[in-house]
């Protein structure tokens, strides 16, 4: 049987613990107070805060939909905004640690689940192959194909599912550098329909399959009361492609 001196000297020093990490957690949620109410009267960090109506709309946005922000018509709310452009993963952490304050990102993985209550609307946008106008491929080949981690799966089932072979010629990150690959002439790939420009074209090849149209998601946070935030938003929300308000 335990000694009871050991005993309460456990009990003495679990308790102890316990209250050091309470005072521990009281004093980070203090500094952590304080590191808020300072950056909040620092006037450089305003610029780039949306805590007030006059400061940027930090909008976090999937490079793969750069094109349909860019193209969207010159409006006053869309004129004073500070844009975060990256894969889709990264902009919903960036959403999720509260970096941006509206994301706009495709519906893959867990994005909805992690958007959850601030996702206010969603729509379904088309996608087709491109190609350079120097490309052609052997009936029967392997297809080559630039990829891009958001699309990767998508288009590698698409292909699976039609039984045909590919081979991935490049893949990475940077959705520019998935372009530049295809404007070398020597692969496919897969961007929204919208987004198809010159030098690019749609390819049209019985041996290519129809890529299933994808659901894009847009939130806003939920204490991003600010009216510039639900302007930009508003505007986001009208975009062509864009469905009704979920």
């Amino acid at each position: 049987m335990e000694d009871s001196k050991d005993l309460n000297g456990r009990e003495a020093l679990a308790e102890s613990g316990a209250l050091m990490s309470a005072d521990l957690a009281a004093i980070g949620r203090r500094l952590i107070g304080l590191a808020h109410q300072a950056l909040s009267q620092n006037p450089h960090y305003s610029r780039y805060s949306s805590d007030t109506d006059d400061a940027p709309v930090r909008i976090g946005i999937s490079s793969m939909l750069l094109s349909f922000l860019v193209d969207h018509p010159a409006e006053t709310t869309l004129a004073n905004v500070s844009v975060t452009s990256d894969i889709c993963s990264k902009i919903v952490k960036a959403f999720d640690d509260d970096d941006v304050d509206v994301a706009m990102v495709m519906d893959v993985k867990d994005h909805r689940a992690i958007l959850g209550d601030d996702l206010v609307a969603e729509f379904d946008i088309e996608f087709g192959w491109v190609r350079s106008t120097a490309f052609s491929v052997e009936m029967d080949a392997p297809i080559p194909l630039a990829t891009w981690p958001p699309d990767q799966h998508i288009i590698l089932k698409a292909l699976s599912d039609a039984g045909r072979s590919y081979k991935v010629m490049f893949t990475g990150p940077d959705y520019a550098s998935k372009l530049t690959a295809v404007r070398s002439g020597r692969c496919l790939a897969v961007v929204p329909r919208h987004a198809i420009a010159s030098p690019l074209v749609e390819a049209r090849d019985d041996q290519l399959p129809t890529i299933a149209p994808k659901k894009i998601l847009l939130a806003v946070r939920g204490d991003s009361s600010s009216t510039r935030v639900r302007d930009v938003v508003s505007a986001l929300s009208s975009f062509p492609l864009a469905g009704p308000s979920v």
